[in-house]
């Protein structure tokens, strides 16, 4: 399998290096495509394969030629993009997208109505190997070759796939969205744990272990987060004193209500 990926930033990036350390393709069947001289640079120092800085001709007809193209630049990049390699695109190319909000069917318009599209959404820890990526595909796409998207998605973490592509804003504003919620979270703790009289070294590594230990117990556990929750919440005590406050000031609801308005706004950069 021949995988081109236009688009070396950093999920492009974190796909290219996934891909060759799990062994899914070897470096002579792995090309880079990068506009960024500087960027151009960085890639092939800590990658082995090959990596160009501008779709000239030659370049644009090896990349259409490949079994599997991930395009991973910016969506208002797409259009310009896609005119330089798809008159030699073959008909049995994966296209595989990550642009944000861009859909299928405005993939296949800029590409001849070409028919084997997967359209994803990874999120930034794909590039710590435990990204959760979420995707779809077009209705000419096979089994095969979704199974072929799915191995190069759990190369940088999880995937997970949605037959119905509507879901995907909703994907955007829970996982998309998700790994800046949590650092919100963290942020908060470290700014109550230094008011509380700890340096920032020390409210650091308080809030750090204490947010990994219990992603880590919930993983390992067969309760769920609510169980989980209701073990810490002893009665009259510290915990239940922090949730009365977060309850009376409807902490929950305020949170529902963020995500649900970047679902809306997925949906109004998709439009």
């Amino acid at each position: 399998m021949k995988i081109a990926i236009i688009g070396g930033g950093n999920i492009g990036f974190a796909l290219a290096d996934g891909v060759l350390s799990k062994g899914i393709v070897t470096p002579a069947d792995l090309s880079i495509i990068e506009k960024k001289a500087s960027r151009v640079a960085e890639i092939k120092q800590r990658l082995n394969c090959a990596v160009f800085e501008s779709l000239h001709p030659s370049v644009a007809d090896s990349a259409a030629n490949c079994d599997v193209i991930l395009m991973a630049v910016k969506p208002q990049d797409f259009a310009e993009t896609a005119k330089q390699f798809i008159a030699a695109l073959k008909p049995n190319t994966l296209l595989i997208s990550i642009m944000a909000g861009v859909t299928i069917e405005k993939i296949a318009l800029s590409m001849g109505n070409h028919p084997l599209i997967i359209r994803s959404m990874p999120n930034l820890p794909v590039k710590v190997g435990r990204g959760m990526t979420v995707y779809t595909a077009s209705p000419s796409v096979t089994q095969e070759q979704r199974k072929v998207a799915k191995t190069i998605f759990n190369a940088t973490g999880r995937s997970l796939f949605l037959p119905d592509e509507r879901l995907m804003n909703a994907a955007t504003a829970v996982s998309g969205t998700g790994p800046a919620y949590l650092f919100y979270l963290v942020e908060c703790l470290i700014d109550s744990a230094k008011e509380l009289g700890f340096d920032q070294e020390q409210a650091e590594l308080l809030s750090y272990q204490t947010f990994l230990g219990a992603l880590e117990l919930w993983w390992d556990s067969q309760d769920s987060v609510g169980k989980l929750r209701e073990m810490v919440t002893s009665r009259g005590g510290t915990t239940e004193a922090a949730f009365k406050v977060f309850d009376s000031e409807k902490l929950g609801e305020i949170f529902k209500r963020g995500v649900s308005r970047a679902c809306e706004r997925a949906k109004e950069l998709a439009d």
